[in-house]
């Protein structure tokens, strides 16, 4: 009768163990697919789309990126921080970003964004015009990159880095359109 209960009592536990497991793992998969995920859409300035390409010196040019949810719960964006910089046509980012310590074009810190499933907030960045006279001239390219915190519905904390480069288009002809078009290394390029 004794090795008997002992037998069930092995069965019971491997069970719970497996029970346990199942429940870990199916936990785990219903939060990833319920929580929110936020992406950066980078939008063209409007004074590059129309030639001649002339600019005010004196006047920044707005830029308009948008943070939107592709998750399927809320999010709480906690934190934006992004850099415009120029490199010339042979030049490469760093491997690793120095976030929250260079200075940069947007800076937000503990601010309170809701961003429900689908939506998203546009909001405008400014870059110099004299940055872009380089960038026409495809002496340099403009990288935009940084990173934005977020919390979800359960209070776990999230980040999305994002890295865009600003590509002049050559003509009709050319394959690629003048847009922003992600790039960089892949610490740049990460969502947690």
């Amino acid at each position: 009768m004794i090795g008997v209960t002992f037998v069930y009592a092995v069965f019971a536990g491997l069970q719970w163990g497996a029970i346990k497991e199942t429940a870990r793992a199916s936990h785990e998969t219903i939060t990833k697919m319920n929580r929110p995920w936020i992406a950066i859409k980078m939008s063209n300035p409007p004074s590059t789309t129309r030639p001649p390409r002339i600019l005010d010196q004196a006047t920044p040019i707005r830029i308009i990126y948008s943070p939107y949810n592709r998750g399927n719960s809320l999010a709480w964006v906690t934190s934006v921080w992004m850099k415009a910089c120029t490199l010339p046509a042979e030049g490469v980012l760093p491997e690793k970003p120095d976030y929250w310590t260079e200075p940069c074009g947007v800076t937000l810190r503990d601010c309170e964004i809701l961003v429900e499933p689908g939506g998203g907030i546009p909001s405008p960045a400014y870059v110099p015009a004299g940055v872009f006279q380089g960038v026409y001239a495809k002496e340099t390219f403009l990288h935009i990159y940084g990173i934005l915190t977020y919390r979800d519905a359960w209070d776990q904390p999230h980040e999305t880095r994002f890295c865009y480069c600003y590509y002049v288009s050559s003509g009709p002809n050319d394959v690629l359109a003048e847009a922003f078009y992600p790039v960089g290394p892949k610490e740049y390029n990460k969502q947690t």
